[in-house]
């Protein structure tokens, strides 16, 4: 008796066995479609991950622009210290130069010194230009010999372009040991030599002189004369002497001063120590400038119509011609004033086209400075009318306004169209072409510094 199998392949109809196989098939089915189509769960496990991993893509986020901007900084900071570690103005590059093979050191251009960074808007004051700062000036040459005034400017030879302030329109202008004199219709200041501030000297109305070698300034303030001495400070102590209304300080003369009376073509000197008493000249007809104890002048001739260039010298009785020379007719002397050299050996004299430059001890037949006695110690009038020693002239061309002037005791600057002409006493040129940029109002400066010559 073995017990019959529950399934029975060839059994036909619905028995028992067929009934539970449906039974088992049909609930397969139903809990296969339950499963598929389970609903969701609200899981707090899941939203707590979900949360958590939300959490860690903000702060990586957030960390990686807190790095940026960190980076950003840092890189900020090392370029701002750029120019404190990098070659800079006034500092070796840092590191060897290498030179091309057979080079000199000189022959390399020097590397373009690194600017210190600055972000947008920020000033940086240790290589900021000055406000006002000017353009480097090309124009005069050290080699013209002289400053000039262009307009209310001063453009020296060392490359500065100053304005001269405080003086109106500036009509001179002279290079002194302690700096620059300058003035206009009523006022004299001086320019340091630093070229960066000024002093005001004295409220003048009317003429002022300055000595040959620049040291001391003549005025007439009020009814005195005066004369001080020119220091950096501005001016020193000096004297003071009471002078007729009229009286103009024109040139020194040694520890004296020649006057002019204003319009009228008279001239005296007089010691500022005083007191003066007037011994006014009707022989002097003209004061150009003067050289140690003497000045150089122009005078009546021996005979009617004539005149004579002349060594003057002051004394007890008034101003005393010593010398005569280079006499000729009235009609034929330029009206333009004449400029001494500096020592006095040589005039220039100024015609329409053309500068004469006359070597005055030829013209009075007496030795250079230092070359030992005159022919004429004695300055007896009568004795130095005689024919005077023929000399060569040099002549040098100029045109326009500008007044000739001597960049030391042996050149002469002219002023010729668009040029200057530098005209020595050997009779040598050399021209320097003018730029547009100086205009027409300009003159030389001249130099009471430069060393005398004999």
């Amino acid at each position: 008796g073995r017990r019959p199998s529950r399934h029975r392949s060839g059994v036909p109809g619905g028995g028992a066995g067929h009934a539970v196989s449906s039974l088992e098939d049909a609930l397969r089915e139903a809990f296969a479609r339950r499963v598929a189509a389970l609903p969701g769960l609200d899981d707090p496990a899941g939203r707590a991950i979900r949360h958590a991993r939300a959490a860690r893509r903000r702060r990586a986020v957030g960390s990686g622009f807190a790095a940026g901007v960190a980076l950003l900084l840092l890189l900020g900071g090392a370029l701002r210290l750029h120019g404190w570690w990098l070659p800079g103005p006034g500092r070796p590059p840092v590191g060897p130069v290498a030179l091309p093979s057979g080079a000199e050191a000189s022959d390399v251009p020097a590397p373009t010194p690194a600017q210190p960074f600055a972000f947008p808007g920020e000033r940086d004051e240790r290589t900021a230009a000055p406000r006002q700062a000017t353009p480097g000036p090309t124009f005069p040459p050290p080699a013209l010999g002289l400053d000039l005034r262009v307009g209310d400017e001063l453009w020296t030879v060392e490359g500065d372009r100053v304005p001269l302030t405080g003086a109106g329109q500036v009509t001179r202008v002279y290079r002194v040991p302690a700096g620059w004199v300058y003035g206009g219709a009523d006022t004299v200041r001086l320019l340091r030599r630093d070229g960066r501030s000024s002093v005001p000297l004295a409220a003048v109305d009317g003429p002022w002189a300055i000595s040959p070698d620049g040291t001391r300034l003549a005025l007439v303030a009020g009814r005195e004369l005066q004369v001080r001495e020119v220091g950096e400070a501005g001016l020193r102590a000096g004297v003071a002497v009471a002078v007729p209304a009229d009286a103009e300080p024109v040139a020194f003369a040694g520890d004296h001063v020649v006057i002019s009376g204003g319009d009228a073509a008279r001239f005296d000197s007089l010691d500022p120590a005083g007191p003066y008493r007037p011994t006014w000249s009707d022989t002097v007809l003209a004061v150009y400038g003067g050289a140690g104890a003497a000045a150089t002048g122009l005078v009546r001739g021996p005979k009617r119509g004539t005149v004579c260039l002349a060594r003057l010298r002051p004394e007890r009785t008034g101003l005393a011609v010593a010398k005569r020379g280079g006499c000729r007719k009235a009609a034929d002397l330029a009206p333009q004033p004449h400029a001494v050299s500096p020592g006095g050996r040589w005039l220039a004299e100024r015609g329409a086209t053309s500068v004469r430059l006359r070597d005055l001890p030829k013209t009075f037949a007496e030795k250079p400075p230092g070359g030992g006695a005159s022919p004429d110690a004695r300055g007896d009038v009568a004795a130095s009318t005689a024919k005077p020693v023929e000399e060569p002239v040099v002549t040098c061309p100029t045109t326009g306004s500008v007044a000739p002037a001597w960049a030391d005791g042996e050149t002469l600057l002219t002023a010729a169209r668009d040029q200057v002409i530098r005209c020595r006493t050997d009779g040598g040129r050399e021209v320097v072409a003018l730029p547009p940029e100086v205009g027409v109002r300009w003159a030389f400066v001249p130099d009471l510094t430069a060393e005398p010559v004999p």
